[in-house]
């Protein structure tokens, strides 16, 4: 409802006017940029900022062994969906774990453009 996910770190997101909290992250070894913004009718807002690695991971893989998308048929969430999640909280692996069917993400992986931030193998839950 109010979370939005980008594999590339921009988006446009259309909301009345108000006054929000807008938090930008990319999982636990970044830092993360909060601010409260107010944003009139009819107004366009840019937020912009740039996230500092904090932790020092070289030699290691950042992974989650378990993930579903629609294809699981127990939850809402496409494919690209979870896999921008994914390549936007710095997981580096995640194995493909559909419920009751051998399923590869790799293909969409590919169309995103997320190849270079997030690798899979085929496999089944």
């Amino acid at each position: 409802l109010d979370q939005y996910h980008s594999e590339r770190g921009d988006f446009r997101v259309p909301v009345p006017a108000g006054t929000y909290r807008v938090v930008v992250t990319r999982g636990p070894e970044f830092s993360h940029l909060a601010r409260e913004v107010t944003v009139a009718a009819g107004e366009e807002m840019l937020f912009k900022g740039t996230l500092q690695r904090l932790v020092d991971t070289a030699g290691w893989v950042s992974s989650d062994y378990h993930n579903h998308s629609t294809q699981s048929g127990d939850n809402t969430c496409g494919t690209p969906d979870r896999l921008i999640n994914l390549a936007a909280e710095h997981v580096e692996f995640a194995p493909t774990t559909e419920h009751n069917r051998l399923y590869d993400w790799r293909p969409w992986i590919e169309r995103l453009g997320l190849a270079d931030q997030l690798q899979t193998v085929k496999g089944i839950e």
